[in-house]
C-alpha cells in the first residue's frame, strides 16, 4: 500500500510538472508554451486539486483527507508523501485507510472511486480532452479552408490586374 501510494505521489507530481511546462509563458522571453492560457488545462490543474483536497466524513473514522494519510500538497502543486505518518495510519486502522481510498458504498465514495470518475471525464473519449482536441482539430481544418479560399481569391485579383494592366497598356500605347 505505501509503495502504491508513493507511485501515485510520484505520478501526480509528473502530470503537475508536465501542465506546469505545457502553460508556462516565460515573462524573460516573452514566449508562451503551447497551452498557455487554454481553459482545458486549467480545468485539468482545477480538478486535480480537487481531488488532493476532497475530504470525506466517515463516521468513526480519524481518515478525511490524503493529509491524513501523508500526503501533502505543496505550494508548487506538487505533492509530498510522508510514509511514517502513512504507516502509523494503517498500524491505527487499515480498514478505515481502506474505506477513505476505495469505498463504494451508495453513502459515500472512497478517494480512488472519485479520482477515477473525475479523471474518466476527463480523459474518456466524450471528455474533455476529447472534446477539446476535437474543437482544436476542427480550428485547423477551418482555418486550412481559409487559407485555401485565400489563395483562390488572390489567384483571382491578379488575373483581374493582369487584365485591367494589360488593357491599360494597350491603351496607352
Amino acid at each position: 500500500a505505501k509503495t502504491a501510494m508513493d507511485s501515485f505521489v510520484m505520478a501526480y507530481n509528473e502530470v503537475i510538472k508536465q501542465l506546469r511546462e505545457a502553460t508556462a509563458y516565460n515573462a524573460s522571453t516573452k514566449q508562451a508554451s503551447v497551452l498557455t492560457g487554454d481553459s482545458g488545462a486549467r480545468s485539468l490543474q482545477t480538478a486535480l486539486r480537487e481531488m488532493i483536497g476532497y475530504s470525506r466524513s466517515t463516521v468513526g473514522s480519524s481518515f478525511a483527507t490524503m493529509s491524513d494519510l501523508g500526503v501533502a500538497l505543496q505550494r508548487d502543486g506538487s505533492l509530498v508523501f510522508t510514509s511514517s505518518k502513512f504507516d502509523a495510519a494503517m498500524s491505527s486502522s487499515t480498514s478505515n485507510v481502506g474505506d477513505l481510498l476505495s469505498s463504494t458504498s451508495t453513502t459515500s465514495s472512497g478517494l480512488a472511486v472519485r479520482m477515477t470518475a473525475s479523471l474518466d471525464g476527463i480523459l474518456s473519449s466524450t471528455g474533455l480532452l476529447a472534446s477539446r482536441t476535437e474543437g482544436i482539430g476542427r480550428s485547423i481544418t477551418d482555418v486550412g479552408r481559409q487559407r485555401e479560399t485565400l489563395s483562390r481569391r488572390l489567384v483571382q485579383v491578379e488575373a483581374r490586374y493582369r487584365k485591367q494592366f494589360t488593357a491599360l497598356d494597350s491603351l496607352v500605347a
